[in-house]
């Protein structure tokens, strides 16, 4: 009884995120709300249900497959409108961008939360979680820094909210501000949190723009695997055990102990695999593989996932971490993802 019950739940969680998503699409389509995009209204509506209605506890296996996996899903697709010439009409100041706004991000939140009195893992968890990808980044470095769940989910729910937020305000900005849509697109993808966020955000422009303003972010991205690897190797060195140093027993056990602990590290070092599938499709639609017809529809089938994935994020938020463990850690987000965007309104002048 007990499988069918979690397998009827995972089922449930992914009907779910994509009944959301259906209903973003048309909800995105009203007056007055075309500017925030399906995306956006996807991930407000999960919110919206898992505060005000009832959410089984067998249905987060499917709701965490929907904002992971579909999310993912998702984001490959979305590499068939890339064609290769924008890749190399980018050039290698999109590296510069991305980089420059990654180490700022994280350097820069980091530092406020510690002073706001903050913790290191969760201080570090809302640093690369703004600074690199969103909930995706969380994910990926608290393994390499042993963070306990609720951390971890805190720090997920902070990123998601905040990326939400600027979303909205970019939405809301843009208009007044005197930039093309290719700096829009490079702003964007230099400072919104996920990768979803970058697409809502850039939705109204140009095919060019969008495009653009992806390959800014998934530059930020595909430096996810290094950070993480480095703070998992920083992480093994500040907990090697200590009580057995005086004995050359003690210190062979402690180096081994820190040994593996860094090999298991590495080994479940969760590699942005998305990334290399992006590029991959962009590929595909680049040589000509695919006709533009097909590759149309399927970057249509592709936000319907991204709507699901958004959906399943705002499913996962609990608003009570937020108000237990995270008032300060959202005001540091929100300091600093500010400070970014000045950041990256000085670089793309």
């Amino acid at each position: 009884m007990y499988p069918n019950i979690k397998r009827y739940g995972f089922i449930y969680g992914i009907v779910l995120a994509l009944i959301l998503s259906l209903a973003a699409r048309y909800i995105g389509k009203l007056p007055g709300l075309h500017m925030l995009g399906p995306l956006v209204i996807a991930i407000l509506l999960g919110m919206a249900w898992r505060h005000w209605l009832p959410l089984p506890h067998s249905t987060e296996s499917g709701i965490r497959f929907a904002a992971q996996k579909v999310l993912r899903l998702g984001i490959i697709l979305m590499g068939l409108r890339l064609n290769w010439q924008d890749l190399a009409s980018a050039g290698s100041s999109v590296l510069w961008l991305a980089a420059a706004c990654l180490l700022f991000g994280i350097f820069v939140v980091y530092a406020i939360s510690r002073w706001f009195g903050i913790d290191h893992d969760l201080a570090m968890l809302v640093a690369c979680g703004t600074g690199i990808c969103g909930a995706a980044a969380v994910v990926a470095v608290a393994p390499q820094l042993d963070a306990d769940r609720a951390k971890t989910g805190t720090a997920v729910a902070i990123v998601c909210v905040m990326g939400t937020l600027f979303t909205m305000l970019y939405a809301l900005v843009f208009p007044m501000l005197p930039w093309d849509a290719s700096q829009y697109g490079r702003f964007a993808g230099a400072t919104l949190h996920e990768v979803a966020h970058v697409v809502a955000a850039t939705d109204p422009l140009t095919s060019a723009a969008v495009n653009l303003a992806i390959m800014v972010k998934l530059s930020r991205v595909a430096l996810l695997a290094p950070v993480a690897l480095l703070l998992g190797v920083m992480t093994t060195r500040r907990s090697k055990p200590m009580q057995n140093a005086n004995t050359t027993a003690g210190h062979e056990a402690a180096s081994a102990a820190a040994t593996r602990s860094f090999a298991a590290k590495l080994l479940a070092l969760p590699i942005p695999w998305f990334v290399f599938g992006f590029l991959a499709a962009a590929a595909i639609r680049s040589l000509g593989w695919v006709q533009a017809s097909t590759a149309a529809s399927m970057v249509d089938f592709a936000y319907i996932l991204l709507g699901m994935g958004m959906a399943g994020l705002g499913l996962n938020m609990r608003v009570e971490d937020i108000r237990q463990h995270g008032v300060k850690a959202f005001a540091a987000c929100f300091i600093g993802s500010l400070l970014l965007a000045g950041l990256a309104a000085i670089l793309i002048i």
